[in-house]
């Protein structure tokens, strides 16, 4: 059996690949916000603002960079290898229609840098699946369990 690759909402954080107030938003996090909350608590705390865990300053640095540059994470000199160009499995990349964390732009810029991998990418949309919101986390909700997750099952079969 051969091995496959499924990525779930996998994406660049290069904040111009969001549009509208959602650049807006991004660019601020990167160069505003992030900056002052770490300067202020010592870590970035997450927590408090999305729900999301605390992280310790240099890894919240570390995010911070990236997000500020075009090539993400591949524009870190301490990452001397990225491997991207060394997975040949097949990859299925799926974006959400309203994920707001993950817009499609920023999850087909990752997707790409899996050059000699076979790709393929799947666009969720809230209509297809008769529900109002997906969301970036929504995927993992147990009501989609018998439509998007088979999805998911049925890549890597």
């Amino acid at each position: 059996m051969d091995a496959k690759i499924v990525l779930v909402a996998a994406q660049s954080g290069f904040w111009k690949f969001w549009k509208g107030r959602g650049k807006a938003k991004m660019w601020f996090n990167w160069y505003v916000l992030f900056p002052v909350l770490i300067n202020i608590f010592g870590y970035l705390p997450s927590k408090r603002i999305s729900g999301m865990e605390d992280l310790p300053k240099n890894v919240a640095n570390q995010w911070r960079n990236w997000g500020k540059n075009s090539n993400y994470l591949l524009s870190d000199i301490n990452i001397s290898e990225s491997f991207f160009d060394k997975i040949h499995s097949e990859i299925t990349a799926f974006s959400i229609d309203d994920d707001k964390f993950a817009p499609k732009k920023a999850v087909d810029w990752m997707t790409a840098q899996y050059s000699k991998a076979k790709k393929k990418s799947i666009h969720l949309a809230p209509k297809d699946y008769d529900t109002g919101k997906i969301g970036h986390f929504g995927v993992f909700k147990d009501k989609f369990q018998k439509t998007i997750w088979e999805e998911f099952l049925n890549e890597i079969k």
